[in-house]
């Protein structure tokens, strides 16, 4: 598998493993009746912080392979 194709399987899977969590404990948490004030807007936050630290990921990767190699 190539670089590329790897970092693109590396982040569906991590993607879709994000989405699911967050999808999941707000379930839970609607179910106990706590999704809301504070605890919505913390969760909100958080998952814009883990997709935010995701596409850094990302950026930095393909920065860090695009660099030619130091002889």
């Amino acid at each position: 598998m190539e670089e590329q194709e790897a970092l693109s399987k590396f982040i569906e899977v991590i993607g879709g493993g994000i989405e699911q969590g967050f999808s999941e404990a707000k379930e839970v948490l609607t179910g106990l009746n706590v999704l809301e004030g504070d605890v919505a807007s913390n969760i909100e936050k958080t998952y814009e912080l883990v997709q935010q630290g995701l596409t850094n990921f990302v950026d930095k990767y393909k920065q860090d392979t695009s660099e030619p190699e130091a002889i």
